[in-house]
């Protein structure tokens, strides 16, 4: 699932997952009712949000990503 479809520097979606490096490895999928998840295997933190009205997804994806590396700057 964390093979590149495209070559990296055209792409961070892998197969069913995007790549991001944010000074360590992380992992996003994004559901299509407004489930979202970040993993990080470097530190084995995962952060799930989940939402009742898909409307409001793209509030959810900025935060989660913000989160997690406060979570990940406390380690």
């Amino acid at each position: 699932m964390h093979t590149y479809v495209l070559p990296s520097d055209q792409s961070k979606y892998c197969l069913g997952l995007y790549h991001f490096d944010m000074g360590f490895n992380a992992y996003y999928h994004g559901g299509w009712w407004g489930t979202d998840v970040i993993y990080s295997p470097e530190s084995n933190a995962t952060i799930t949000v989940f939402t009742l009205q898909k409307d409001f997804q793209h509030i959810i994806n900025p935060f989660i990503g913000k989160e997690f590396q406060k979570l990940l700057i406390k380690k």
